[in-house]
This record gives C-alpha cells, structure tokens and sequence, in this order.
C-alpha cells in the first residue's frame, strides 16, 4: 500500500502512498544514519494508518501512542495527507489563543484572569517558545520573575501560578507535552494574616453616615451585615429575591454557581440591615429589577468606598470589601454553630477558617475572663465568667476556637456547658 525509495542524489528516504482522497502523496525523511530503519518504521505506521481510515476503524492504543510521540514536523507531514488529525499548536502563543478560544462562554471575569495569566507568560517566554521546550526550571524563574521583576503579591503570584499550572495540565491531556513543568510549583492560595482587619461596630456606623446615599449605605451594609461578596453578589441581588414575608434573601454567588447548590443560598435579613434595605425599597421606582441600580457600573467600588472611610475619619482598611464580609463571618460564628454560619456565607468552615474568621481584641478581653476548672472529683469541668459580664454561646465559641485544648476536653467543656444552659 505504501512505497519506500531513496534519492541517492540528497541521501532522503521516501515513502509513497496514496491518500484517502485517491490524491497521490509522498513524505521525506532528512539524511541520517538510521535513515533507512526510520523511513522502514514510517512506512509500516502510514499503511496501519492508511488501513484504519479506508475501513474507518479506530486506530490501535499502540499507533496512538506513536502517533502522539511524532515530531511536529512528521506529525503536519501526517496530517496534511489526511491520515491524521492536525495537531493543536505547540507553539506557547497559537496554544494559549486556540485554549482561550474554546473557552468563550466562561464567565467575562474569569476569562480576564486567565488573560493576566496568558500576558505574564507571554512577556517571560515570548509567543513562539515551542512547549516542549519549557522546563522545570525556567518554570522556578517564571514564579520568581513575578515576584521580583511584576512585583506581585505573593497570593497574586500563586493565582497566576495555578492558572499556568491549568494550561500546561490541558497541553499534556492534548499530548503536546510528556509533563507539566509548572507541576511542582505551589498554586495554593494563602491567608496574609497582615491584611486582616476586624471592622468594629463603632467604625461601621462612622462610614454608614458617610456614604453619599440611601443605596451606598445598603451596599455598604450587604457586605458588613448580610456577608455578601461585593461587587459580584450585590449586584445581582434582584427585588424578587428579597424575601419580605420570611425575612430572608435569596443570594445567587457566581463564585460559587459550579457547586452542587448552583451558588444558590439563603440570608436572613439581619437587624442591621433591615432598615437599610427598607429605605432603598421605599425609594426604588416602579417595575425597578436590582436592589443595587445606581451604583452597579461604577469602576471601582472599591476606591470609592476607601473614599468615604477617610471622609469618615477612618483610615482605609486593606481588602476593604472582603474584610467587611470576614468582620461579619467572625460575629456570626460566635452566636451561631459553624454550620449555620457556612449556610448563610456560602462557604466552606475550612475556608472560613482560613480566609475569613479573626481573632479580636474582644475575644482576648473576654478570655480573660474565662475560668475554666476541673471538679473535685474529675473528669468534669466548670465554665464560668468571674465577672459574670459573659454569655454561655460565647464561652461556648471561645472553647470551640481554643485549639490549645485537646479535642475531647473541648467537648467535653461544651457537652457540660450544654447541659447547664438547659
């Protein structure tokens, strides 16, 4: 089915076929020493190759494995004769533009951090850096340039590490490359515990008065009092999710829409935002869809509400939204089991713990006034405020958090607390 000959003018083996299209077709082979073995192997791969397309079987695991492992060279020779199929680009540029391209209906702000990524590796390696030839190593220099020469952040920096990590893992799944070399780099977020802030009460009434309007003041209390994520869940809270009769809201968390629950949960209308969200209802206008409709294309809430936290005499707090939202996650953990609070947040306890809850000077005051002891006969303990200024659901949430304890002594506190509450 296939011919081999060799051009003894430039030392090039050739293998002759025809094509499925009935067209008549040939491959070279550069000059080598194992020309002729290679040009032999060749030959016997497009007549199994040729055999599958004209009886329009699937061709073997073993052909598709050596069909994979072609240079690209070989590989476009293949497929330009209609025995394969083209091969996406190995190339980083052509690769990162066909990944993005396929991936059109994804969400506008996750495609623009895909895109952050994408330019970074662009600017390192250039568009015509071929996959293959990126390693381990130039991955380590790829996270530490954006480090040292993008002066990112460092959780900004594993973002656009795990990211890259995503490319690398669907070019090895195309079998353009045998292995990520961004494997073993970390793309694990972590919690910078330095850009914390606890927003007291106090200081939250202070920018309340400060925001420019009845609307501001509801976003401003969505994220302090309700824990929505802002922008994304407060802006897409509509009227018809604002649940009057049973005083709940129905929140839609696009982060979160992949999730079994559809990203779909449920917020009571806390005390504090109450009077808030009634204010912008009285106001909105007739047939009025969002809750939030004045402020949804600002382009940068962000800077605006930092500018109202200094006209309130306030400094700007870091991570000014997300902060409000962990200020509120924090309260309700003390008053409310874990896995309430995870319902009403949308969130996991293990990422609460990590991302949003805080310790505060509170808590410190009150642990000071904590008495925790043991009976006289063992085995049990007493927990009690020695100056009685403290509740049992907070004691409750101190001993809970005071992994200092072992884990059967802190139920055992609970279970005893408990039952005296009773």
């Amino acid at each position: 089915m296939a011919g081999l000959s060799y051009d003894s003018s430039n030392g090039r083996w050739r293998i002759q076929f025809k094509a499925p299209d009935g067209s008549r077709r040939s491959i070279g082979l550069k000059a080598s020493r194992r020309a002729e073995s290679r040009a032999q192997t060749l030959r016997g791969r497009v007549e199994e190759l040729l055999q599958a397309k004209l009886t329009c079987t699937a061709i073997p695991a073993s052909l598709a494995l050596w069909v994979a492992d072609l240079p690209d060279e070989t590989h476009r020779q293949l497929s330009n004769c209609g025995l394969i199929e083209a091969r996406a680009s190995s190339l980083l540029g052509p690769f990162l533009d066909s990944w993005m391209s396929e991936r059109e209906n994804e969400k506008q702000s996750t495609r623009i951090t895909w895109g952050n990524a994408k330019r970074n590796l662009l600017k390192f390696f250039g568009p015509d850096k071929a996959l293959r030839d990126i390693t381990e190593d130039d991955a380590d220099r790829f996270a530490r340039w954006l480090k040292v020469e993008e002066n990112l952040a460092p959780n900004t920096v594993r973002k656009r590490c795990s990211i890259t990590k995503q490319f690398f893992s669907s070019a090895v799944d195309a079998r353009l490359i045998e292995a990520s070399p961004f494997r073993k780099i970390k793309g694990s977020m972590t919690t910078n515990r330095k850009r914390q802030r606890f927003i007291t009460e106090e200081e939250s009434l202070r920018v309340l008065e400060a925001c420019p309007d009845a609307e501001f003041r509801l976003l401003f209390g969505l994220s302090r009092w309700g824990a929505l994520r802002t922008p994304s869940e407060s802006l897409a809270l509509r009227w018809q999710d604002v649940d009057w009769q049973n005083n709940v809201l129905h929140v839609h968390a696009s982060k979160t829409e992949h999730h079994e629950d559809g990203g779909e949960r449920v917020v009571p209308i806390f005390v504090e935002l109450a009077p808030l969200l009634r204010e912008v209802w009285e106001q909105a206008p007739d047939g009025a869809e969002y809750v939030i409709e004045h402020h949804r294309n600002h382009s940068n809430l962000g800077v605006r509400l930092s500018r109202i936290v200094r006209q309130a005499g306030l400094t700007a707090w870091p991570k000014i939204w997300h902060n409000l939202r962990a200020t509120r996650c924090t309260e309700l953990q003390r008053a409310f089991p874990n896995h309430v609070v995870s319902s009403w947040c949308g969130h996991t306890e293990g990422i609460a713990e990590q991302a949003y809850w805080m310790t505060t000077g509170e808590d410190i005051t009150l642990a000071t006034t904590l008495k925790v002891s043991e009976t006289m006969g063992g085995g049990a303990y007493v927990v009690h405020s020695a100056q009685g200024g403290a509740d049992w659901q907070t004691i409750r949430g101190l001993i809970e958090a005071c992994t200092e304890l072992p884990a059967a002594t802190r139920k055992r506190l609970i279970a005893l607390g408990d039952k005296g509450a009773g």
